[in-house]
């Protein structure tokens, strides 16, 4: 039942609506094709570790169950590594900062294993990097990354400007 799913917001990825509604559509017109990823916690009550945006989008059909694949015995880790890789495949047209820090974050799980990184999530070690780097800069020029007014390889180059350079740059 979707009211036993709790969600875990805290993630780099943000949620887009216009995607929640365009899944509804079609979950209400042929169902939910592709099921979640939980794991138990309490009562009854499951943590969603894969899946917000078809969650929302069964409920916003009218659902009252979301499909999904329970997987037990989950630590931080291991929770932290589905959530991250299973995004990072699907890549959903995500901002360069969404994707920057869920590089990082991965990144500190796999004690910066480039290589195995760059296997999970079907990129090249250069573009994980290359994002990784973004997480280096001061907000104001990442949100100029984000709306497409710095391109990702010179904001790239910006990241090895101490904060105090970048400032005076902004």
């Amino acid at each position: 039942p979707n009211e036993n799913i709790i969600e875990n917001n805290n993630q780099s990825f943000l949620i887009h609506e216009d995607t929640v509604e365009q899944l509804a559509e079609r979950i209400a017109k042929d169902g939910q094709l592709s099921p979640c990823i939980v794991t138990p916690i309490t009562d009854g009550k499951y943590e969603l570790i894969d899946g917000r945006h078809r969650r929302r989008a069964v409920i916003l059909a009218g659902l009252p169950t979301t499909k999904c694949i329970i997987k037990h015995d989950l630590d931080d880790t291991a929770k932290a590594t589905i959530r991250l890789t299973t995004n990072l495949i699907r890549n959903n047209n995500y901002l360069p900062s969404e994707l920057a820090f869920a590089y990082k974050e991965l990144a500190e799980l796999r004690n910066n294993d480039m290589s195995k990184i760059s296997s999970e999530t079907n990129q090249s070690k250069k573009k994980i990097y290359r994002y990784i780097r973004l997480t280096k800069l001061i907000k104001p020029l990442l949100d100029r990354v984000d709306n497409g007014n710095i391109p990702i390889i010179a904001a790239v180059e910006l990241s090895y400007l101490t904060q105090e350079q970048q400032n005076r740059l902004f």
